[in-house]
């Protein structure tokens, strides 16, 4: 078993293996793993990985283009995550050494979690993955979205950006104060 590697989605796009980050690349060479990352053990093909790297008008060297950063991105790697699949491309990764979904997993979790304590141990190994600390931005809050509505109380990343958390077990929806 070789060093741990683990993705990070959530805030600048990292990769670390054993701990130390690798080089990325350029833009191009970003999107394609980005994008591989959040289609994570799914094979996509060629041809939507092209409109994704080039979203307007792909030059007529897309395929090759394409191919030449699979190759970088297998080269920066270690063996066997990046493959090839009839047709398109895949990464082989744990989901939980992904942030963004290690992240979705626990918070789906507590979403459904029967009790608060166990909604909460949810959200601080959440927490504590280091998963939510990493999420340095937030989109802008909507145009007309209040900035609370039901409880104040604030402590995890989506309210305290205003976004809604909701947890089912407490049947409601809570923002916190901007």
């Amino acid at each position: 078993m070789g060093p741990e590697v683990r993705f990070h989605l959530l805030g600048p796009l990292t990769v670390t293996v054993g701990g130390q980050p690798l080089p990325l690349g350029g833009a191009k060479q970003r999107v394609l793993l980005a994008h591989l990352l959040l289609n994570a053990n799914r094979t996509v093909p060629p041809g939507q990985l092209v409109d994704t790297i080039w979203p307007r008008e792909p030059p007529t060297s897309a395929t090759a283009n394409l191919q030449t950063y699979v190759w970088r991105l297998r080269r920066l790697l270690p063996d066997t995550l990046l493959r090839t699949h009839c047709p398109g491309y895949s990464l082989a990764v744990d989901p939980d050494a992904v942030d963004a979904h290690r992240f979705t997993r626990l918070v789906g979790e507590a979403e459904r979690a029967d009790h608060p304590e166990a909604a909460l141990t949810l959200l601080a190994e959440a927490e504590r993955s280091g998963a939510a600390s990493r999420w340095r931005t937030c989109p802008p809050r909507p145009r007309g979205t209040p900035n609370s509505a039901g409880s104040s109380r604030t402590g995890w990343p989506p309210s305290r950006n205003g976004w809604p958390c909701r947890c089912r077990w407490a049947g409601t929806t809570s923002r916190s104060p901007s």
